[in-house]
């Protein structure tokens, strides 16, 4: 067979080489086998010129008119399927072509005064009912887009594989059907179609899935893990690490999507989130659990970890900058808050405050570097000398960045806000 498949592949005959061959009268398996036979004499005797041409006699012979007995004559002649698929996709893709450029001819015949192609009127031939449906229904489904859904769930058995395999195919192939799928004219109905299908797909491969395999599932798929992919790469979590965050993470996301909207909720979601930090810390250590508070790609952690990088300092000081800041600005919250001090005396303690930390912001980043620092990773020691403070809230999950709040200790304070969660090192 590599005979043919070279002579298939050199023909281009997924594309053009039907245009080579004609349909022929009765008798096709016969003249099939014969010419399978000669071939196979040819190959025996290494009589290799001659290869090509027993090749080109049996592809001569095959009639492209029904492709289900197309199908079944390369089958009796011995041909392997991924040979056969690219036989009758060539035949189908001819088709299509066909059908397409006689639509277009006839478009431009009768309505070229109205746009020609682009008019109202008939659409154009689908590819997807006129090759990739019909290839579906008398192939299966293409061995390779199956090994491509397979290698998603290579942590399971090769028979759960293939069955969640499947069930992607057969899913994907019933949303190319709901219009939403295919422009972006989507209708209610459409949507609702392809949210009902997305839930189905969901709740057919989860009842395929023991326990254990249930958690290895979400540990890849669940929507928690998906959030936090950009912040796992960007702090270079290991395997183990996230072995260990992403369920205390995911846990933390299904509480707070379930909180009720009353007054307490942000000291509820604090609440919760304090725990949650205070588990990290026990189970990572302090300082891995300030990279994963703060380490997101969309805030000025990475580009003060590229210009640490370049100075050959710790690139954890990025985080602890972050955390630094954040805890001066809860300390700069309570001096604002305390409403036994003027205004004048509350500009005079954040100006202490910002003397207090200056050591610590100096070790993390020594001060010849500041100035290159991301404005809001500093911004909130330079403001301190204007009466102001801002606070830094971090985010438990996702890549996205809470922009600090700035406050003025000359204004009177606003209602109590809710605490702040901060990663607590042991001790504090």
């Amino acid at each position: 067979m590599k005979a043919l498949i070279t002579l298939l592949l050199a023909m281009s005959l997924t594309a053009n080489a039907w245009l080579f061959l004609r349909p022929f009268g009765g008798g096709h398996a016969s003249e099939v086998a014969n010419l399978r036979s000669a071939q196979s004499a040819h190959l025996s005797t290494g009589q290799g010129p001659d290869f090509p041409v027993a090749d080109a006699k049996l592809l001569a012979a095959l009639d492209t008119t029904d492709l289900v007995l197309l199908r079944d004559q390369l089958r009796a002649a011995g041909v392997d399927d991924p040979s056969i698929r690219g036989v009758i996709e060539g035949a189908l893709r001819q088709r299509y072509r066909e059908q397409v450029s006689a639509w277009r001819v006839e478009r431009l015949r009768t309505a070229w005064w109205r746009g020609g192609r682009s008019a109202p009127g008939e659409s154009a031939p689908s590819q997807r009912k006129l090759v990739d449906d019909q290839l579906r229904t008398l192939l299966g489904p293409d061995p390779l887009d199956l090994a491509d859904a397979e290698v998603r769930y290579d942590f399971l058995s090769p028979e759960k594989r293939r069955l969640l395999a499947m069930i992607d195919l057969d899913y994907a192939e019933l949303q190319a059907r709901v219009p939403a799928a295919r422009t972006n004219a989507a209708l209610k109905s459409d949507l609702d179609q392809q949210q009902l299908l997305t839930k189905e797909r969901q709740k057919d491969l989860l009842a395929a899935l023991t326990p254990d395999e249930r958690a290895e599932y979400d540990l890849r798929f669940s929507s928690s893990a998906a959030m936090n992919s950009r912040r796992f790469a960007t702090i270079e979590v290991t395997e183990p690490e996230f072995r260990i965050v992403e369920p205390i993470v995911d846990a933390l996301r299904q509480q707070e999507t379930g909180l009720p909207n009353d007054p307490n909720l942000l000291a509820t979601r604090a609440d919760i989130e304090q725990r949650t930090m205070d588990k990290l810390v026990a189970v990572l250590g302090y300082d891995r659990a300030v990279d994963y508070v703060w380490g997101v790609d969309s805030g000025p952690y990475v580009d003060t970890v590229s210009l640490l990088h370049e100075a050959n300092l710790p690139t954890t000081n990025a985080s602890h900058l972050l955390q630094l800041a954040a805890e001066t600005g809860i300390q700069a919250a309570a001096i604002h808050a305390d409403m036994s001090s003027t205004p004048e005396q509350k500009r005079a303690a954040l100006a202490a405050l910002q003397q207090s930390v200056r050591p610590q912001l100096d070790a993390l980043v020594p001060p010849a570097m500041q100035a290159k620092l991301p404005e809001s990773a500093i911004s909130w020691f330079t403001v301190m000398s204007d009466g102001q403070y801002q606070m830094y809230r971090p985010v438990m999950y996702g890549s996205g960045w809470m922009v600090p709040s700035s406050f003025s200790v000359m204004t009177p304070p606003k209602e109590p806000r809710s605490a702040v969660p901060q990663p607590r090192a042991p001790g504090k």
